[in-house]
């Protein structure tokens, strides 16, 4: 549980930092990838009429409370997951020698 734990927040660091690198940088390329990791858990969510991102007549209107709680939720799960993954693969190895 340990190894998944620190491999999560690893991963979740580089992502955080990652936003942070794109935000601060200017890179355009990173910052259009961070912009994807945000409207991405976004759009279904829209699709279905949830209230995650305020209706305004931008292209990329900004996300609600309830969006940024759905993009921090889908993110945490999804690096949880892989995580887990990450963590199996590394516990079966170390069974293998």
């Amino acid at each position: 549980m340990r190894t998944r734990i620190v491999v999560w927040l690893t991963l979740v660091a580089t992502h955080v930092g990652a936003g942070a690198i794109g935000w601060v940088g200017g890179s355009d390329r990173l910052a259009a990838v961070v912009a994807g990791t945000i409207y991405l858990p976004l759009w279904p969510l829209a699709k279905f009429g949830a209230p995650v991102v305020q209706r305004s007549g931008w292209m990329f209107p900004p996300p609600t409370a309830l969006g940024w709680t759905a993009v921090v939720v889908v993110w945490l799960a999804v690096w949880w997951g892989v995580a887990a993954g990450i963590a199996w693969f590394l516990a079966r190895r170390c069974r293998a020698n």
